[in-house]
């Protein structure tokens, strides 16, 4: 499958595979995203973000929800 991330009208082409048979398009979007963000510097991008699936002609507005992870470490004063 190939999907392309829109943003800002800049158009972004990918590969990404999800096994044949597949009907959860949603999840398949979400992936879709995840892979965008994680290695095509989707980080760098004003989310929401539109997610077409090629193969599939199937368009999603895919949300990203930040989650701060926090870290703790003694020291001494």
């Amino acid at each position: 499958m190939r999907y392309i991330a829109n943003d800002d009208g800049e158009i972004r082409h990918a590969d990404f595979h999800v096994g044949e048979h597949f009907t959860q398009w949603d999840w398949a979007a979400e992936m879709c995203a995840a892979d965008f963000h994680d290695h095509h510097d989707g980080w760098e991008c004003s989310w929401p973000l539109e997610i077409e699936l090629v193969d599939e002609g199937r368009t999603f507005l895919v949300e990203a929800e930040e989650h701060i992870l926090f870290s703790a470490s003694e020291f001494s004063k």
